[in-house]
């Protein structure tokens, strides 16, 4: 029981510990991973570019804001979560851009 207390209370894992808290929803990793894993047929070099440039992407469009309505309101739809069987509400963010 004590070194189980010993690696738990390791601050080493506490400091980090708001991320994993926080960010539960992976949906933004998995449009990351789909983007990437598009067609994996490539030599190192080509792959490690496509790594590159869907990291890029992702990042860039990862901070986009809500859409909104003629009327001003912020739209968003329901997804249903089959983990913890329930609804949630999610805002509908605006188109990418690659000005």
């Amino acid at each position: 029981m004590a070194s189980l207390r010993k690696i738990v209370l390791d601050p080493k894992w506490l400091n980090p510990i708001h991320f994993y808290v926080k960010f539960r929803h992976t949906s933004e990793l998995e449009s990351y991973n789909s983007i990437m894993t598009e067609g994996m047929a490539f030599e190192n070099t080509f792959f490690i570019m496509r790594v590159m440039l869907a990291t890029m992407d992702h990042n860039f469009h990862l901070f986009r804001n809500p859409q909104s309505s003629s009327d001003g309101r912020q739209l968003g739809h329901h997804k249903y979560s089959k983990r913890s069987q329930k609804c949630y509400a999610e805002l509908i963010r605006e188109e990418k851009s690659y000005s």
